[in-house]
């Protein structure tokens, strides 16, 4: 049986998938196989920041610390549509169910289709499907995942990214924290789209709770 080669660019791309991995997970209830998970990335993950943050969850990470964080009435919401200002909830749900389907994504995860942890292992799971891609040299597989990928991020994760971000404050001292603040940085630079609120019966625009100064 002949040996696979696998190239830096694989590499790098499967490197991104255990760093989106350890996303998934840190943003995850610990619960029966959790730490598991999170030993092997911490055993095995090449990237130094990647790996440091699965050793804080090893030694912070219980039930009754993440319920604190993101449970019902927690501190800090995990759902993306917290962050979507006027979109619809149903909507939103609906739109993911049908993308996971698309790609054959099932996470085995009890949380909703909008939870980050189930998105960032989408984003995980579609650097995977990427680099099995390029290993056989199916190009335009490849391109779809990528795309598909870039295009979730900036239609779906990236608003979450963006608000846990803001709403950790880079405490570098919490695993939650340190996960959110480095998925915002893998993240980069990308255009979040943003909802409008929807016209009132007059046709002009309205704004909950009253607009920003400045703005109709």
């Amino acid at each position: 049986m002949s040996e696979i080669s696998i190239s830096g660019d694989v590499r790098e791309l499967i490197e991104e998938s255990v760093a989106w991995r350890m996303f998934s997970l840190a943003f995850e209830r610990p619960r029966n196989g959790w730490r598991d998970h999170v030993d092997a990335i911490a055993h095995d993950a090449n990237d130094d920041t990647v790996r440091a943050i699965a050793l804080m969850a090893q030694e912070q990470a219980d039930e009754a610390l993440f319920l604190e964080v993101f449970g019902p009435g927690g501190a800090v919401s995990p759902r993306e549509v917290a962050y979507r200002g006027f979109a619809d909830p149903g909507h939103v749900l609906a739109e993911l169910e049908a993308i996971y389907h698309a790609f054959a994504y099932e996470p085995a995860s009890e949380e909703c289709p909008d939870h980050v942890s189930v998105e960032a292992g989408f984003v995980g799971y579609l650097r995977m499907k990427q680099a099995f891609a390029r290993i056989v040299g199916d190009e335009e597989a490849e391109r779809l995942s990528a795309e598909a990928s870039a295009m979730f991020i900036k239609e779906h994760l990236g608003a979450i990214a963006a608000g846990l971000a803001k709403r950790f404050d880079d405490d570098d001292s919490f695993y939650i924290a340190s996960a959110a603040k480095l998925m915002r940085e893998t993240i980069g630079d990308v255009e979040i789209r943003e909802e409008v609120a929807p016209p009132d019966d007059d046709g002009e625009m309205s704004c909950a709770g009253g607009c920003p100064v400045g703005e109709t």
